[in-house]
């Protein structure tokens, strides 16, 4: 029996990178939000003549200090999966690179504490959380809201939204909605049922 069971949702990002914590209930009508957040990660200024590689490495160290602390600041919360936005195809070899660093940090994380990962692309992440392939981001938004019950004043939703700007929430909700793409996974299922 576990005493209590957490999805880390991941939408990877090498700029920015959303993330969010879900309780898992043996009843996913009472899952619960923990947190959402984003990290974000600068380039180095042209002044500091840094090579774009040795950069890209120092961005990928910064993700790592973040997400270690966030997840111990969860209370040691006992991941048992780690759902995330399956890699789309970039526009650049240089976006893929970047991509796959952030992946590589993902998987990484998840081998040291020997979790799965789930995949979940776009598409069904908009089909899990909106019943529609089409919908747009404000729509995620909105559905994955109505799911959780969060309100604008709840804790979790104001802090993140002071937090963080506008333009880099969807990462996060985004992270959430591969929580919800992915939990009728074997893996989400059986983890309900040693609750």
């Amino acid at each position: 029996m576990l005493r209590a069971a957490f999805a880390m949702g991941v939408d990877p990002g090498f700029a920015t990178m959303g993330l969010t914590l879900v309780q898992l209930n043996r009843d996913p009508m009472y899952d619960e939000v923990l947190t959402l957040q984003v990290f974000r990660t600068q380039k180095s200024s042209k002044k500091q003549k840094v090579l774009a590689a040795d950069d890209n490495v120092r961005r990928c160290r910064e993700l790592v200090r973040y997400t270690r602390p966030w997840i111990k600041e969860q209370g040691g919360a006992e991941l048992v999966v780690i759902c995330a936005e399956a890699m789309s195809f970039p526009r650049s070899s240089s976006a893929a690179a970047k991509v796959a660093m952030a992946w590589g940090m993902i998987t990484t994380f998840a081998e040291l504490h020997n979790l799965p990962i789930l995949q979940a692309s776009p598409k069904e992440i908009k089909k899990a959380t909106t019943g529609r392939t089409s919908a747009t981001k404000e729509e995620v938004e909105e559905a994955l809201q109505i799911k959780y019950r969060m309100k604008p004043k709840d804790k979790v939703v104001s802090e993140f939204y002071r937090s963080v700007p506008k333009s880099a929430r969807e990462h996060a909700w985004d992270a959430l909605g591969s929580v919800v793409a992915c939990q009728e996974s074997e893996t989400v299922r059986l983890a309900r049922k040693m609750l």
